[in-house]
C-alpha cells in the first residue's frame, strides 16, 4: 500500500508597495465609472498591507455597495391590487464614490497580519 502525504506549506509573497498598489487598483477599476473625487493614489495610501487579492476584494466590495444602493423597495401591486413591496431595480448610473470605498475599507481588511509579515 502506498501512502501519499501532502505537506502544507506557506509561500510568502512580498506585499505591494504604494506605487504598485495604485497600478493594481487602476487595473481593477478601469471598467468602472468613478466619481471625479476618487483619487487612486489616496486609495493606495490607505491600503498599506493589502495584497493584490485584498485590493480585488476591496474594489468588488465598493462596487457591490454602490449596486445595492441602486436597489430600492418599491411597492408593486399584486393581482388583487395590494402592494407587495417587491424589489425592483432603479436604473441609474453606477458611479463609485469615495463613500463606497470608505465603507468597503471598513469591511475588507488585509488578509495578512502585520505580525505575520514581520515574522518572515
Amino acid at each position: 500500500m502506498r501512502l501519499s502525504f501532502v505537506a502544507s506549506s506557506k509561500i510568502l509573497f512580498q506585499l505591494p508597495e504604494e506605487g504598485p498598489r495604485a497600478k493594481v487598483l487602476k487595473l481593477f477599476l478601469m471598467a468602472e465609472d468613478l466619481d471625479e473625487n476618487i483619487d487612486v493614489a489616496t486609495l493606495a495610501e490607505l491600503t498599506e498591507g493589502y495584497s493584490g487579492s485584498d485590493l480585488k476584494d476591496l474594489c468588488a466590495e465598493a462596487t457591490m455597495i454602490c449596486a445595492i444602493e441602486q436597489v430600492k423597495m418599491i411597492p408593486t401591486p399584486d393581482e388583487n391590487g395590494e402592494e407587495t413591496g417587491s424589489k425592483q431595480t432603479v436604473k441609474r448610473e453606477l458611479k463609485l464614490e469615495p463613500r463606497h470605498f470608505a465603507e468597503a475599507l471598513k469591511r475588507i481588511r488585509p488578509s495578512v497580519s502585520q505580525r505575520a509579515v514581520k515574522g518572515f
